[in-house]
């Protein structure tokens, strides 16, 4: 029986991934990895193509020629709503009241339609297989030579922006003989499952879409923008988002004024681990609102290498957001010289540290007081400045740094997560290792064979390692 069990994992190991190639996410073990948030200038058309190599992904592409000829694996995306009518009625409430009234979602008092933003787009009941069958069909006529959808704003969290700058909840339909029909509870909450119906609705819309896509005669990508932070406390429901994407752009990011307060931090670098190792993407934004503090960039950097595995980037917006004349800071070169990680993130008393072969990312996660961290001895570090530092750092409330040695590697070789016989690669000899630390014939190695982070070696972190091996999402 063992013996056949080995035998499924090596045929599973040796089996394509889909008749047709899925554009794979850009490995972003080694060094500093970014994101372009909508494409428009900068950087100009003419310098794309010389811009290309630094980018992994692009959402809502428009200049693919030239993306492509600077950098061939670059992954591009096409835009659409991921909780709005994305066809040509989008905003007539009007057409869809006289031709599928059961498809539009109305507010709790049974009146009012519910509206998306200051531009009022209809929100259709998105559990209902003919909208999903409507939304699908308008997906897949975009995505033609595309790489992955970009679906933005696709809410796990049932407190909808609405029009006049208040905030509505969904709550139920009218069927076609004009009867209510109660949909969900109506309430809503940014932090934990408040309303379940809504969000297991949410979640099984982008299950279903997502496999229609894969399924296409060329597959392609789902990457929703989200917060997984309403689920944090539930695994279940992590699990099943995670199973219903191929990637997630958080747009919330870490940017927020609160990002240190309560459990926000430590359960998001949670999810941002479990993702990649289930072969999913992580990006994620931050957003100054002003211009970029040299504070603002570093928490930024540090935040992004404590949580950066296999498939991980990030986006850094100032004054004008996505439009920001800046979409490259000096720092972002300095920091490739990092390379890889010599294990796992971890943590005491709310402060973070990741080592890696170059250097060293702090984060200090308590909102109000200060840490003062010891550097890994028998090396001198510096910041990203060029000030070398003493032998421990003073990390100031809610901040974080990344240091670089000056004086050769931080550790001896760079551990790669999942190379458990440390031949430097990812072979079937890892994946025999891996089973025999979960049944216990040979004694783990957490700090390269716990592939989700999660403190403990289980059957999800052999699965992960198979297809981190074979490339499957």
């Amino acid at each position: 029986m063992a013996v056949l069990g080995w035998g499924v994992l090596l045929m599973l190991a040796a089996c394509p991934a889909d008749a047709a190639e899925v554009r794979r996410w850009i490995d972003t073990w080694d060094g500093f990895h970014t994101v372009k948030v909508f494409d428009w200038p900068p950087p100009a058309d003419s310098e794309v193509a010389s811009w290309a190599p630094k980018f992994d992904f692009v959402w809502n592409a428009r200049r693919d020629t030239e993306w492509r000829s600077g950098n061939p694996n670059i992954v591009l995306s096409t835009y659409a709503s991921g909780l709005t009518d994305n066809g040509p009625f989008e905003l007539d409430l009007g057409w869809w009241q006289a031709n599928h009234p059961d498809w539009i979602l109305y507010e709790c008092d049974r009146v009012t339609p519910v509206l998306w933003a200051s531009y009022g787009a209809v929100v259709l009941d998105f559990t209902n297989p003919a909208v999903e069958e409507y939304q699908f069909t308008h997906y897949a006529s975009i995505a033609g030579g595309k790489d992955a959808l970009a679906m933005d704003n696709a809410m796990l969290d049932n407190t909808l922006e609405a029009p006049g700058g208040r905030y509505g909840h969904a709550c139920g339909v009218y069927d076609t003989s004009g009867q209510w029909v109660q949909k969900f509870s109506g309430r809503g909450g940014p932090a934990s499952v408040e309303d379940p119906a809504f969000v297991d609705g949410r979640i099984t819309f982008m299950r279903n879409i997502r496999a229609r896509l894969q399924a296409l005669p060329q597959p392609v990508l789902s990457i929703p923008n989200l917060d997984p932070k309403v689920v944090r406390f539930d695994l279940a429901r992590q699990a099943a988002l995670i199973n219903s994407v191929d990637g997630i752009l958080d747009e919330n990011g870490f940017w927020s004024t609160d990002w240190a307060a309560g459990n926000d931090f430590p359960t998001k670098l949670a999810f941002a681990t479990a993702l990649q190792a289930a072969g999913k993407a992580w990006y994620h934004i931050e957003l100054a609102f002003a211009p970029v503090s040299p504070s603002f960039l570093q928490r930024a950097l540090a935040i992004y290498f404590l949580l950066k595995n296999h498939a991980a980037a990030m986006f850094v917006g100032g004054t004008s957001s996505y439009d920001d004349p800046t979409f490259w800071y000096p720092e972002y070169d300095a920091v490739a010289a990092l390379g890889t990680p010599c294990g796992a993130y971890t943590s005491a008393n709310n402060v973070y540290r990741r080592e890696y072969r170059g250097g060293i990312a702090l984060v200090n996660a308590e909102a109000t007081q200060a840490r003062t961290e010891p550097l890994p001895s028998g090396h001198r570090f510096q910041d990203l400045s060029g000030n070398a530092m003493g032998a421990s750092v003073t990390l100031s409330p809610a901040s974080g740094l990344v240091l670089l040695s000056t004086d050769g590697p931080v550790c001896a070789a760079a551990a790669l997560l999942g190379d458990l016989d440390g031949n430097g690669k990812l072979d079937l000899t890892d994946v025999r290792w891996s089973i025999e630390m979960l049944v216990k014939i040979r004694p783990p190695n957490l700090a390269t064979a716990d592939l989700d982070g999660n403190g403990s070696l289980t059957l999800a972190d052999v699965q992960a390692l198979i297809r981190l091996l074979v490339g499957v999402p």
